[in-house]
């Protein structure tokens, strides 16, 4: 889950909702490849997997609409720390999928 502290205190509340919606989309997308992952015909045909889907439409649409109603510089500001993060995650991942562990890394000197 990811916190996003704005530049202009003025604007936190907006940029909450920004990052509140963004959250939900990450966790809905993700529910969503699991089900696309264990479908074996079209996606389209799931009814489980459109529910998700129109789900993850809407929430994308509204942190869209709450990125919208900032500044510039609060939204290059999210979209920085959003992308740091994801880059994070995926090479925590990456080493979890290679079977390399933080304590591991950490008792070997690396």
């Amino acid at each position: 889950m990811i916190k996003v502290t704005s530049i202009t205190p003025k604007n936190q509340s907006l940029v909450n909702k920004a990052v509140n919606w963004l959250n939900k989309y990450d966790a809905y997308n993700a529910q969503r490849d699991l089900i696309s992952d264990s479908l074996e015909g079209d996606e389209s045909d799931s009814k489980e997997w459109r529910q998700i889907n129109k789900k993850c439409e809407v929430s994308f649409d509204k942190y869209l609409d709450y990125l919208c109603d900032l500044p510039k510089r609060e939204q290059d500001n999210i979209e920085e720390i959003t992308t740091q993060e994801w880059e994070t995650e995926c090479e925590h991942q990456q080493e979890v999928d290679l079977g390399i562990h933080d304590d591991y890394l950490d008792r070997s000197g690396y």
